[in-house]
């Protein structure tokens, strides 16, 4: 979905929710929909729901902010490392 949206013009559509699926394997999907003015405001299962950083969203929670902060700033890096260990142990074989 990486590619699509780099080539999807989010300046020109302005879509109030952007629900893209992301393994969160590396954060350029999180980067590239945050530096078009979008912000995460959940996640269910394998989908983050961004909205426009200037739209209200109610359905939060603090508790649910911080389980969000957690996955992606703290677990991506993690989950990474363990992506590439597995795919070099692998090709190892």
């Amino acid at each position: 979905e990486f590619d699509v949206l780099r080539g999807f013009t989010l300046s020109k559509h302005r879509p109030a929710l952007l629900m893209i699926e992301d393994h969160l394997y590396h954060l350029r999907t999180h980067r590239l929909v945050r530096s078009h003015g979008y912000r995460l405001v959940k996640r269910t299962g394998n989908n983050n729901w961004y909205v426009p950083t200037d739209a209200p969203f109610d359905m939060t929670t603090a508790d649910e902010r911080l389980r969000l902060w957690r996955k992606i700033a703290l677990g991506t890096p993690l989950r990474r490392a363990r992506f590439v260990a597995k795919r070099f142990m692998t090709r190892r074989r």
